[in-house]
């Protein structure tokens, strides 16, 4: 993977299908917005996808530990102090 710079905030894609640019353009127009302007959002939309995809799945997770264990844990200074003086014998 190439390293890009800060600096580079432009890109150029070539050999795109018009239908593919006049697509984007209607759908710029409906939104009330340029085309560079959506076709911002949808380049910023799909690589943030991956880590809402993450996020959502760390949601489930969380959500089937509570589910399995609950959320109310125990105190451990009780345990705690028991290794300490166990530790001091």
């Amino acid at each position: 993977m190439a390293a890009i710079s800060e600096q580079a905030t432009s890109v150029r894609v070539r050999k795109l299908e018009p239908w593919i640019v006049t697509t984007h353009a209607r759908l710029a127009e409906n939104e009330g917005v340029s085309l560079e302007e959506h076709l911002r959002k949808v380049l910023r939309k799909e690589a943030l996808r991956p880590q809402e995809e993450f996020a959502l799945e760390m949601q489930k997770r969380r959500a089937e530990i509570a589910e399995e264990f609950g959320t109310n844990f125990p105190s451990s200074v009780d345990l705690i102090r028991a290794v300490r003086e166990d530790s001091n014998l």
